[in-house]
């Protein structure tokens, strides 16, 4: 199999308000017709200025409100990277489970991790560097102050994403590693009320 290099696109930095509502902009215009990116784009500006005004709670109950009525998540929803099964079930079935994948990111940290995950996937027995970055949601700074997970308040959201989960699981056990490179404990860390 000849070496192949895959070369990503990197998005530019959006970093203010403005920025972002003009790459809403952009993608509204190229992705719409013309007689409908107009509702599209009044759409989006309505959600932005929701999540840019609203504090986190707020959010929640609206998003939540929003998908038992219109069985769909608004735009920009805050949510809707948490809910697993959905995903998951629809790679699988436009996808072999061998050719599935689930993996928490940070577990390549470790370098016996990345040697069995690039020789199962890419049918190599090679050493590959250490992976530069690690995404987390606990280093964005925002203005709010952060919600208090486990309280009883958000009892509903945490009964939803139990057994979005659980159900995941189910399917994530099919897959090329099953769970053995997930954070299972960072899965579950706020599922419990305390």
């Amino acid at each position: 199999m000849p070496d192949v290099s895959i070369r990503r696109r990197r998005r530019p930095a959006i970093r203010d308000q403005a920025a972002w509502v003009e790459f809403v902009h952009k993608i509204n215009k190229k992705h719409f017709p013309r007689r409908s990116h107009h509702f599209i784009e009044r759409y989006g500006q309505a959600e932005l200025e929701h999540v840019r005004t609203h504090d986190f709670a707020v959010r929640i109950a609206y998003e939540l409100a929003f998908y038992l009525s219109r069985r769909t998540l608004p735009l920009f929803s805050v949510i809707a990277a948490s809910l697993y099964y959905y995903p998951v079930r629809n790679l699988l079935e436009k996808y072999q489970p061998a050719d599935v994948s689930v993996i928490s990111v940070a577990r390549l940290a470790d370098a016996g991790n990345r040697r069995r995950f690039v020789e199962a996937v890419f049918e190599k027995d090679v050493d590959t560097p250490a992976i530069p970055f690690a995404f987390s949601s606990a280093e964005i700074e925002i203005e709010e102050a952060k919600p208090d997970f486990d309280s009883r308040a958000f009892d509903l959201l945490r009964t939803s994403f139990s057994y979005d989960l659980a159900q995941a699981r189910g399917l994530i056990a099919t897959t090329r590693f099953g769970d053995e490179l997930l954070d299972n404990a960072a899965l579950d860390r706020h599922m419990e009320a305390r």
